[in-house]
């Protein structure tokens, strides 16, 4: 039972030890806290990945010198979406100034109602009064939606408009939009978008379908639309996390296949794991067959840290094949009578006769399918910022990209690693140098902490073909002597000689034998 100590009793010199606990709070973090400051272990490794180069969303970035030139262009962009609004009231009539005033006021009175909560969503409290916040808020999300609206506008708006019309700035604010620290919670955006927006549109298209077109990974479904978690999508970062996640095969999300399913989030509080709400990636719980920590269980999470590289594993037999399909299908095929006679191994016939390829005889060579992997000048970016994301909000369960990044950090060490990826298509190289693809997936890495086991079944059994001596000598009996069909036919005609001389050589005493025993 504590106790109340009595300071006038405490002797003077060590009075000024003792701590005013009431002073001291420490900070609340409500369950809403979404948009973090990336930590500074993170930052040291490359700065530039989380700092926005073009536009400031949100308050972490507000009044940047250098970003000042873009706030001219985001008070533009809403006032064209205050004529968007007015235009369908007034049907192509001329707007009043007073109406235009009004609705200003109308889409502040929304940001305003919903400004604790919004401040709540912050990670680090943003140091703006409340009329310099809702101001900053009102600009910046009506700049976000007017822009999803005019990417999919007409074409003379295309053509027409400042951002759209140029390339490099399209690209640079599409970057600048996704980067944790460069964020506005989703819902406010919703909000204004289906208060403001919706009523206008020739086709009633809601704020999320504007924002996955936008980001360009995938169609959303009204089936998916539907779904719990994705209505609860914290950000865009958050957004593109749960695309990517859920780019599985459709038979999947179907309830097909062998996949694991998703396991249900849980909060931001470490504390509470598990007991509330769901992330925007647990719409599949109920769709496969077991959950990755199930499929993992029996794996020692160990095995994920000593997998062999790519070119290693390469030489101990294992063909890579590219797949169509998303982070989460990559399996490693290998039939039973190959674990038990590894010698069986079909890979040289195929190697040097590519017409017998059929699903029997392939399915006699151990295989890792891949999906592609697009590196372009943005995956670093793109990437460091999702894996910022999972490090700040998820727990370690639910680390899935990070998962996938230490995977392929894994199998790439060198060069030599991409250089036979890229020969497979698994990687799209767009930067030209393969020594570039291999130090980027590197260092992508870097200070990051544990992750999702949810790759350690299949490290282990990767790591037990690697470690059979039979298949590497297999893989070098391939490499050596059926490397094409040249050489396969060059070992094919030089055993069946071996063999004339042979017989050549022990018929005479065969015969002798035979003579003998007449």
């Amino acid at each position: 039972m504590s106790r109340i100590v009595d300071t006038d009793s405490v002797p003077i010199e060590r009075q000024d030890w003792i701590i005013d606990v009431s002073q001291v709070r420490e900070p609340a973090q409500r369950p809403e806290c979404c948009i973090y400051r990336v930590p500074k272990k993170l930052r040291k490794v490359n700065k530039d990945a989380y700092t926005p180069k073009l536009i400031s969303i949100g308050p972490l970035h507000h009044r940047r010198k250098e970003l000042r030139d873009m706030e001219n262009l985001k008070v533009r962009y809403f006032k064209l979406y205050c004529n968007r609004a007015l235009k369908g009231e007034e049907d192509g009539a001329s707007i009043p100034k007073e109406k235009e005033v009004q609705l200003q006021k109308c889409i502040a009175k929304i940001v305003e109602d919903n400004s604790e909560k919004i401040r709540h969503c912050y990670a680090e409290r943003p140091r703006l009064d409340h009329k310099e916040f809702v101001s900053m808020v009102l600009v910046d999300a009506t700049f976000i939606i007017e822009l999803f609206l005019r990417t999919f506008g007409d074409a003379e708006d295309l053509r027409n408009d400042y951002i759209l019309s140029k390339s490099w700035l399209t690209e640079g604010i599409k970057q600048d939009l996704i980067l944790l620290e460069n964020q506005l919670p989703f819902f406010i955006l919703e909000k204004i978008h289906e208060a403001f927006s919706m009523p206008v549109q020739r086709k009633q298209t809601d704020f999320l379908t504007l924002a996955c077109g936008y980001l360009n990974i995938r169609a959303i479904d009204d089936q998916e639309k539907s779904t719990k978690e994705l209505k609860e999508v914290k950000h865009l970062t958050d957004l593109l996390r749960y695309l990517l996640i859920l780019s599985l095969k459709r038979n999947v999300a179907c309830g097909g296949g062998d996949h694991p399913k998703i396991p249900k989030n849980t909060s931001n509080n470490p504390d509470k794991a598990g007991l509330n709400e769901a992330s925007p990636s647990s719409n599949l719980r109920n769709s496969a067959s077991k959950k990755p920590d199930e499929a993992s269980q029996n794996a020692d999470p160990s095995t994920f840290y000593n997998l062999p590289s790519a070119s290693n594993l390469d030489g101990a037999g294992v063909e890579f094949q590219m797949v169509k399909g998303g982070l989460f299908d990559i399996e490693f095929k290998k039939s039973m009578c190959m674990e038990w006679i590894p010698c069986l191994t079909c890979s040289w016939l195929l190697t040097c006769l590519p017409c017998l390829k059929c699903t029997y005889l392939k399915s006699m060579e151990p295989c890792l399918e891949v999906p592609t992997f697009l590196v372009n000048n943005s995956t670093e970016t793109i990437f460091r910022n999702l894996m910022a994301l999972e490090q700040c909000h998820y727990p370690i369960e639910d680390t899935y990209i990070c998962a996938y990044i230490l995977l392929l950090d894994h199998l790439i060490d060198t060069e030599k690693d991409v250089d036979l990826l890229v020969r497979k298509k698994i990687i799209l190289n767009h930067l030209g140098s393969n020594d570039a693809v291999a130090t980027i997936i590197n260092r992508l890495c870097e200070e990051i902490g544990d992750v999702s086991p949810y790759y350690s079944d299949l490290s282990e059994k990767l790591i037990k073909h690697y470690e059979n001596f039979w298949n590497h000598a297999m893989a070098t009996l391939k490499s050596a002597y059926f490397a094409n069909i040249w050489t396969g036919t060059a070992t094919v005609v030089g055993l069946i000689v071996l063999g004339f001389t042979l017989w050549g050589f022990i018929r005479p005493y065969v015969s002798h034998e035979r003579g003998g025993g007449d």
